[in-house]
């Protein structure tokens, strides 16, 4: 049975366990170990297959034997042998063989693959899985989101929030000039300039004293109230947490106001339902998208292409910790263009990463095989040997 055959069997076996059908799975996981008895992963789902504990316990054992630093079959396997009446610590596992000789890499890049795993330690993790088993961390993306209507509302919202602000803060400006005694008719001659430069400059004494801070308070509003729009008119992701914001510190102005003598009753009103409508559309938008989230599986990229798009693309997994996604990044970018020293090192740091010691040291072989003047892969491979 060639190696593409036994991986085909493998992912058969492992989605029959998944679905329920645990008789099928076990059947071709024992194929699989049949025909290899070196693959950790059928070891491992062959435990979940199986009914009597003794062959669970066997099941562990040689998991634990092809990786020792495994710690979901240790775990497994000491509870099991306490449920079993044996001794807790279980037995050392045997050294392991020395490494094969380098060969090609598989065309697929996927370690074991399983597209459920977790992207970030790679571990085994079940379809429903909304986080990781193991290592805690969320195994949810950002899906499609359909919010066009969402940010049209908000446009819509904010923008007439905006301009009836702008009417308060010159109607205010109106009613001071007033008060104070200016004809603000002549306000439209350009000629007197000095009228406009007297009615300011007794707002700057008005500043001064405090009687001015209102205003300050409806310009700052009106400012934020532009920067959202602008936010969301061009669709950006923290426009709609900074809608909720300014949504609140509105509501909060529109009682405020007319306690400073700012804002009359009719007008705190429909700044307060308004900053009410805002707030809830925002909050909808935000759940709906939150549900849109699906789950992350160890693909290839589909926007990668090429072996440095591949390769980018895991530096890119590797910089938010999914050293799973980044592993199969490497590889295909390896299988892509299988003379690039770089391509070797990265790919084997991440499969170590994983806990996939014979496959990084392969890896790290067969690149110090095409680069023999590098030092570098010496010091990694001895690294890695090291930390099995």
């Amino acid at each position: 049975m060639d190696p593409a055959q036994i991986q085909q069997l493998l992912k058969e076996g492992i989605a029959a366990v998944r679905q329920g059908d645990r008789a099928r799975g076990r059947e071709l996981l024992l194929r699989v170990v049949e025909a290899d008895e070196r693959i950790e992963p059928a070891w491992l789902w062959l435990s979940a297959a199986v009914d009597d504990p003794n062959d669970k316990l066997v099941a562990l054992e040689n998991a634990l034997a092809i990786n020792s630093h495994n710690t979901q079959a240790r775990t497994q396997l000491q509870a099991l042998r306490k449920q079993l009446g044996l001794a807790q610590t279980p037995p050392p596992a045997p050294p392991s063989p020395a490494p094969p000789p380098p060969t090609p890499l598989p065309s697929d890049a996927d370690p074991d693959d399983d597209p459920y795993q977790c992207a970030y330690c790679g571990r085994p993790a079940q379809e429903a899985d909304a986080a990781c088993p193991h290592c805690g961390r969320s195994l949810l993306a950002p899906g499609a989101w359909q919010g066009r209507g969402f940010q049209n509302s908000l446009v819509i919202l904010t923008g007439f929030n905006l301009q009836f602000g702008i009417l308060q803060i010159l109607g205010a400006v109106l009613a001071a000039g007033i008060a104070q005694g200016y004809d603000l008719s002549l306000f439209a001659r350009l000629g007197q300039i000095e009228l406009v430069t007297a009615f300011f400059g007794d707002f700057v004494s008005w500043a001064k004293t405090g009687v001015a801070i209102p205003f300050g308070a409806a310009f700052t509003r009106d400012f934020l109230l532009i920067v959202l729009f602008l936010m969301l008119y061009t669709d950006m992701d923290a426009a709609y947490p900074a809608t909720l914001g300014v949504a609140l510190l509105d509501a909060a102005w529109a009682i405020i106001g007319p306690s400073v003598n700012y804002l009359g009753f009719v007008a705190a009103a429909i700044n307060f339902i308004l900053a009410l409508f805002m707030l809830a559309v925002a909050a909808l938008a935000l759940w709906s998208r939150r549900r849109a989230r699906v789950r992350l599986l160890v693909r290839l990229d589909k926007d990668a292409h090429g072996a440095l798009g591949m390769y980018q693309a895991g530096r890119a997994y590797r910089r938010r910790g999914q050293w799973a996604l980044a592993a199969i990044h490497f590889q295909k970018a390896l299988a892509l263009k299988p003379s690039e020293a770089r391509f070797y090192k990265d790919a084997g740091v991440a499969l170590a990463r994983l806990g996939r010691y014979a496959k990084a040291l392969r890896v790290l072989e067969e690149g110090a095989s095409r680069a023999p003047e590098d030092p570098v892969f010496r010091k990694l491979i001895e690294t890695v040997q090291a930390g099995r």
